[in-house]
């Protein structure tokens, strides 16, 4: 017998997608006093401090023993229905093999038959929006931007501790060579800016920041690589603006509330930017970051 329990359930990927959830996240946990949550350990660390939810890690399913052991923990947690922010048919087929009574998810991948609440998925439509959508039939009316992201009192002050002042935030780095702004465009970028600048990223993209760094005329706080997902966030939460290529960290920060430009090369714009007041979209010429005007990216950090 299934008990009360709502999961939802992440895509595996990108932090980005799990910051455009959040409105839903926050509906639907907010709606039944509680849900369980299945992300991947960044998802985890993004979300830890979101009230009324239980987080649970997701792995990659390799092979048919993880998928069986994930069904096992499935039909072992008996929930009563399933939000399926994952679009691909093997997430569909967990959720009807473990008995969960109700499932709620897109209409994709030729998983329609598996789900008992089918909601349409139109890639001409904002990220956010589609997955707002999935808040209907639950009678949920989803305000789906901007995300909401939360740090605590004294992860903020770590976050002034780690800025040292900063109040501009830039990302050299990006997940594919597409969205990467040659170092030499962005350093004049950053040697215009009036204010001093704090360097973001991962450890994967340290390379980005050391093409940059020979370039810059005065020292930026570098953070890339150095922090947590939990420490950046704090970091991020404490800036006046955080500029960089389109990334799960501007995501993140319009989340946090700090204002934001983002340059889009080939990825929509539509689909996945925050072009609203306080942010700024910018989109590449013909999806090629060097044509992108230098004083456009500056004009719109310094929100002129």
């Amino acid at each position: 017998m299934a008990s009360d329990r709502t999961l939802i359930w992440l895509k595996y990927r990108f932090i980005g997608d799990a910051v455009l959830a959040t409105p839903l996240i926050h509906a639907v946990s907010a709606k039944m006093g509680h849900a369980d949550l299945l992300g991947a350990s960044y998802h985890l660390e993004l979300l830890a401090e979101e009230p009324r939810l239980s987080l649970h890690l997701d792995t990659k399913l390799r092979g048919m023993g993880a998928f069986l052991d994930r069904l096992r923990w499935l039909r072992q947690q008996r929930f009563s229905q399933a939000v399926i922010i994952n679009r691909n048919f093997r997430t569909a087929l967990l959720a009807r093999l473990a008995g969960i009574p109700r499932r709620i998810g897109f209409a994709t991948e030729g998983r329609s038959f598996l789900l008992t609440d089918r909601v349409p998925y139109d890639p001409t439509q904002h990220e956010a929006i589609a997955y707002a959508g999935l808040g209907k039939p639950l009678g949920l009316d989803v305000t789906p931007l901007p995300p909401c992201l939360h740090v605590s009192p004294a992860e903020k002050a770590k976050g002034r501790e780690l800025l040292q002042g900063a109040t501009i935030g830039i990302q050299p780095g990006a997940t594919g060579a597409d969205r990467i702004f040659p170092p030499e465009r962005l350093a004049e970028i950053v040697n215009q800016l009036d204010q001093p600048v704090s360097l973001f990223g991962a450890a994967s993209e340290r390379s980005f920041s050391d093409a940059l760094l020979p370039h810059l005329e005065h020292a930026p706080i570098d953070l890339v690589g150095k922090c947590t997902l939990r420490e950046s966030m704090a970091a991020l939460s404490q800036l006046k603006v955080f500029a960089a290529a389109d990334s799960g960290l501007v995501h993140t920060a319009v989340a946090l509330g700090v204002r934001t430009v983002a340059t889009f090369s080939r990825t929509p714009a539509h689909q996945w930017g925050h072009d609203y007041p306080p942010h700024r979209v910018l989109v590449a010429p013909k999806g090629i970051m060097a044509e992108v005007p230098i004083a456009d990216v500056v004009t719109a950090i310094r929100g002129e």
